[in-house]
């Protein structure tokens, strides 16, 4: 054999290069540095030129990982700190086929990438904390300033029931009412962009009756549509699949967000339609589309296509574009995690028309069930620890007809409850109270031992519209989960819904 062989010399000469040579066929070694043997003293005695390398072979191949690093197969062995690039190739030197199987330190690369790793975990967890730091600030943010909002604009509206006033009087109500509502929608595009910064978007599906879910949205929609003198109409044209398995709470996100677009184009006088068809039924989905359409003021087709560009617009002094490219944004992350697409057409002048569609799984569930039975003489128990909340609910409901008994915390509202015999036809519970928080409250009314307890409708009344907290309080066993400042009229007509639900 000769050494001057290129390909052996340069072998032979490698920085730190651990290499065994031995004849293909007969495994016969032929050449071996002492770095090799010092590496791998699990092969003392086995290492003789002349001898057969057939067991170092065997060993190197028996403790290496099919992973690659640096285009390399790891090589692990007992000692945590030995860690070896290795690579075998088939050479010829002096015309003899030859296996040549060398290894490469890797240890110092190895403490290198999980020195790494845990400087990224750490950054990661620090990241994490300020992040939920700040999803904490941002709900007690909204939570201190919806309290005293929905105090305000909930006296606001007793006033001029109460009081009808005239001219100036009504006029100065009318405008409290109007910038609570500008403030509410503040706080709804604060919690929309903490949403767009990353927040995960996590889906819970169950059964969902579809008529049922579009009487509910026109429920909560229609009281806002026409407060801005705008005619509104939502239904279902035409169905076969009467129940899906859907994330109720994210659907009615995202056509409310889409609303929310249509109402900022569409002037006094104009009209919104909200329409659910059913396309297509392939076995077990049922092919559903959401459509949201106004004859406001539309856009072009630049502006449209702004909407689906790179990142949000939130600059609070933005056009009536970005306010729609906001609404959007965070309409299309639902949408996108609900394996739906959307379509978006519009015209200068002649409206806009947003079609949103999703393949639901079929849920063949039981009939419908009404939330609760007609009750004469409602009784209504409103639990809430805000005086001033407390009271305007209790006025507000006392001149609808019903009657109305207050609980000041939770505990209070279930011993009220138990009190009662169970004796109410709905509950308005606040989430976050003393002694005993609503959630709380709710999960120990549903485990009672009453007639009741297990029916009656349970609506949460809160300042936190987190998505987390729309889950909780459905996973406490509530009906539903209304938001301050709770307008009146939407007030009226979900109580009424689930007091006499066959008007």
């Amino acid at each position: 054999m000769k050494m001057e062989d290129s390909m052996f010399r340069e072998l032979m000469e490698g920085t730190g290069l651990l290499y065994l040579l031995c004849k293909a066929g007969s495994y016969e070694l032929v050449a071996v540095n002492r770095e090799f043997r010092e590496a791998f003293p699990e092969l003392n005695g086995r290492l003789e030129v002349g001898a057969s390398a057939k067991y170092a072979l065997d060993f190197i191949e028996s403790h290496t990982d099919k992973e690659m690093l640096e285009e390399q197969t790891l090589l692990h062995l007992t000692n945590p700190e030995r860690f070896y690039g290795t690579s075998r190739k088939y050479i010829t030197v002096g015309g003899v086929p030859m296996i040549a199987l060398y290894a490469l330190n890797m240890a110092r690369e190895i403490r290198r990438e999980r020195a790494k790793k845990e400087e990224l975990s750490r950054t990661i967890a620090e990241v994490k904390k300020i992040s939920d730091a700040k999803t904490l600030l941002i709900t007690r943010i909204s939570r201190d300033i919806r309290t005293p909002l929905a105090t305000i604009t909930g006296f606001a509206d007793l006033m001029r029931e109460e009081m009808n006033p005239q001219g100036a009087a009504d006029e100065y109500l009318r405008s409290i009412t109007a910038s609570g509502e500008r403030a509410k929608r503040v706080i709804d595009e604060m919690l929309d962009v903490q949403l767009l910064e990353g927040k995960k978007v996590n889906l819970k599906t169950e059964p969902m009756e579809v008529r049922a879910f579009v009487h509910r949205l026109g429920t909560v929609l229609r009281p806002v549509v026409q407060e801005r003198g705008l005619h509104f109409s939502c239904g279902v044209p035409n169905l076969i699949t009467q129940s899906v398995w859907a994330d109720r709470a994210a659907l009615e996100l995202i056509i409310t967000k889409l609303v929310r677009n249509a109402l900022t184009c569409t002037p006094k006088g104009g009209a919104i339609e909200v329409a659910v068809t059913e396309n297509v039924r392939r076995g077990e989905m049922a092919t559903l589309t959401f459509t949201i359409s106004d004859n406001g003021i539309g856009m072009e087709q630049a502006k449209v296509d702004e909407l689906f560009g790179k990142g949000p617009i939130v600059q609070p002094e933005a056009s009536y574009a970005a306010a729609i490219r906001l609404d959007t944004s965070v309409a299309m992350s639902y949408i996108k995690a609900m394996g739906g697409t959307i379509n978006f057409e519009s015209a200068v002048g002649r409206g806009t028309r947003v079609s949103v569609t999703f393949a639901f799984p079929i849920a063949y569930s039981r009939k419908n069930e009404d939330p609760a039975e007609t009750v004469d003489n409602a009784r209504i128990l409103v639990a809430d620890d805000h005086a001033l909340s407390r009271s305007i609910a209790e006025k507000m409901l006392t001149r609808a007809g019903y009657t109305v008994v207050c609980a000041e915390d939770g505990k209070d509202a279930v011993e009220k409850f138990i009190a009662a015999d169970g004796g109410f036809s709905l509950i308005l519970m606040d989430i976050r109270m003393p002694v005993l928080d609503g959630l709380s409250a709710a999960r120990t009314i549903r485990e009672l031992a009453l007639p009741n307890a297990k029916t009656v409708p349970i609506l949460a009344m809160t300042a936190s519209t987190f998505e987390e907290d729309i889950r909780n309080s459905l996973e406490a066993g509530m009906n539903e989960h209304l938001s301050k400042p709770i307008n009146p009229r939407n007030l009226y007509e979900i109580v009424e819904k689930y007091i006499h639900p066959k008007r």
